[in-house]
């Protein structure tokens, strides 16, 4: 019998371990095309916008955050290498700040210390409010970046197109964005 439960359990153990072949978002694997993304994108509550120049836009939430989240194919063929997810609630430098700190945090607990971290501004920014111009400026550098054996997380604060001022987190899959 002992053989039976420890043969089962070896079994599920591996089938695990084979399965993760891909890095996730919000427990979507990061792989597939861009129509098969959607459809397990939805099934995790992220509403579908759109499809731009071969991304495709959803909001949603994402730690706790309203968002807009894009996936992101490879040129050459439809298949999902990076996930982005835009926080773009922030009209301040200290509401930036907090949320960046809180999801750099989040990822923390659960991909451990990022592998490179840099939190600075590229110009004098003693004030919030000169802060908050380095970021519309692009004088800010505070991000990010976890690596797994599956691939890589960045945090960061930025200026998104449309959006203005973000802390936007991207998700890299490995074994897509090789090919």
């Amino acid at each position: 019998m002992k053989k039976i439960v420890c043969s089962i359990f070896a079994i599920a153990l591996f089938s695990c371990a084979v399965a993760q072949e891909h890095l996730t978002f919000m427990g979507v694997p990061i792989d597939g095309t861009l129509d098969q993304f959607k459809k397990h994108a939805t099934d995790k509550g992220l509403t579908y916008v759109q499809r731009v120049s071969g991304v495709d836009l959803f909001f949603g939430n994402y730690l706790g955050y309203d968002c807009v989240v894009g996936s992101v194919s490879l040129e050459s063929q439809d298949l999902v290498y990076s996930v982005l997810a835009c926080i773009f609630t922030n009209e301040d430098w200290q509401s930036l700040q907090k949320t960046y700190s809180d999801v750099k945090n989040k990822l923390t607990k659960e991909y451990g210390k990022p592998k490179e971290e840099e939190e600075k501004f590229l110009v004098s920014a003693r004030t919030d409010e000169e802060k908050f111009q380095a970021v519309v400026d692009n004088k800010c550098s505070y991000n990010a970046s976890f690596v797994t054996k599956l691939g890589e997380i960045d945090v960061s604060v930025t200026v998104t197109e449309g959006l203005g001022p973000s802390v936007v987190v991207q998700f890299t899959d490995s074994k897509n964005a090789s090919k």
